[in-house]
């Protein structure tokens, strides 16, 4: 009795997780513009950003697990400013709270993949962290483009 208790568990968890990606892949569609971007160090000292520019992600109908995406970002932090310009896939985990962004260049080649944490993701909201190469925390803020 435990065991079937334990395998109808397993089955629900499975098919729940799934339902989850399914519905953030449905929700993450679309562009999105930065409204927030703070930057924080190893010593826990953060920074915010004069940004301006939007991500757009393209999770599409099909059934697989990479979906596209492009950013067009421009920041002004107080000791460095820039741009950033990239596109190329992203996979949603099964869990709905992290995806790997892979940045891949015009000859298919990956530069960098990034493993982002989704603190928020609604309709309108949107809220990712990630840790870069230097062990910064990058904390950005969107909101859904009409």
């Amino acid at each position: 009795m435990l065991k079937s208790i334990l395998v109808l568990f397993a089955f629900s968890m499975f098919f729940t997780s799934c339902d989850k990606q399914k519905r953030n892949s449905k929700k993450i569609d679309g562009e999105w513009e930065i409204t927030s971007y703070k930057l924080t160090d190893t010593e826990g000292l953060s920074d915010y950003a004069v940004c301006s520019g939007s991500y757009i992600f393209n999770s599409g109908e099909n059934e697989t697990d990479s979906y596209k995406y492009s950013c067009n970002l421009t920041f002004e932090f107080p000791s460095i400013s820039g741009s950033t310009i990239e596109s190329g896939v992203f996979q949603l985990f099964p869990d709905g709270e992290y995806m790997d962004v892979t940045n891949i260049n015009s000859f298919n080649d990956v530069i960098s993949t990034y493993n982002y944490r989704i603190l928020t993701l609604t309709k309108t909201d949107l809220h990712l962290e990630f840790t870069d190469s230097i062990s910064k925390i990058h904390s950005i803020i969107f909101k859904k483009k009409k």
